[in-house]
C-alpha cells in the first residue's frame, strides 16, 4: 500500500469523518458504474456501495488489507456483487461464469473497445442465435424463457448459446482477449 492510501486508512482508522468522505467522494461514483456492470441496476448499485462504506466505516480498524486501497475497495465491491447475484439463485452455471468473469474486466478503454467488437460479432449472428444470446446475456432471460418465447427446445437455446459463444471466442481478436474473454469462454 502507497504512502498516502496508508495514511488516508489510517486516518479512517482514527475515526477522522472528514477522512472519510473525502474517500468516499472520490470513489462513490465509479464504485457506483462498476457494480451497476454486474448488477444492471443503479438503485442496487447504489446501495450495495452505500453498504459498502457504512461497512468499511464500521470496520475498518479490524480489516487487514494487504493490497493498496483502492484495489481492496473494488474487489469488496466485485464481492459483494456477485454475492447478490448468487443471492438471486442463479442456476445456469454459465450464468455465474458470465457475471464472474465480468468482474474480471477491467474498466479501460480497450476493454470497451473488447465490448463493442462482440457488439459487432453479435450482429453478425445467424438471426436465432444473435436473439438467443441477446435474451441470455442483456435480458437475462433463462434458458426456459427463451425457449418458450421463441418456441424452441431448451436444448436448441443450449446449442445457441454454446456455438455463440464459440464464435465469439473465435473471431474475437486476440490482441482484444481480455481476462473476461479467457475466463469465461476457457470454462467451456
Amino acid at each position: 500500500m502507497q504512502a498516502e492510501e496508508q495514511k488516508i486508512l489510517n486516518e479512517i482508522r482514527g475515526r477522522n469523518l472528514r477522512a472519510f468522505e473525502s474517500f468516499f467522494h472520490s470513489y462513490y461514483n465509479s464504485c457506483v458504474t462498476f457494480a451497476n456492470h454486474f448488477l444492471h441496476s443503479v438503485d442496487e448499485s447504489e446501495d450495495l456501495v452505500q453498504e459498502w462504506f457504512i461497512y468499511f466505516w464500521e470496520n475498518s480498524r479490524w480489516l487487514i488489507i494487504n493490497t493498496s486501497l483502492k484495489a481492496y475497495l473494488f474487489k469488496s465491491i466485485k464481492n459483494r456483487c456477485l454475492n447478490r447475484l448468487k443471492a438471486l439463485d442463479i442456476k445456469d452455471r454459465y450464468e455465474i461464469l458470465y457475471f464472474e468473469a465480468l468482474s474480471q474486466l477491467p474498466l479501460a478503454k480497450e476493454d470497451y473497445d473488447c465490448v463493442e467488437v462482440i457488439k459487432q460479432i453479435l450482429m453478425e449472428m445467424p438471426e436465432q442465435m444473435r436473439t438467443v444470446m441477446e435474451r441470455k446475456y442483456w435480458h437475462e432471460q433463462s434458458i426456459s424463457q427463451i425457449a418458450e418465447d421463441l418456441n424452441i427446445s431448451e436444448g436448441t437455446v443450449k446449442t445457441q448459446l454454446f456455438r455463440g459463444r464459440v464464435r465469439i471466442k473465435e473471431l474475437l481478436p486476440h490482441v482484444a482477449q481480455t481476462t473476461f474473454i479467457t475466463i469465461f469462454f476457457d470454462a467451456l
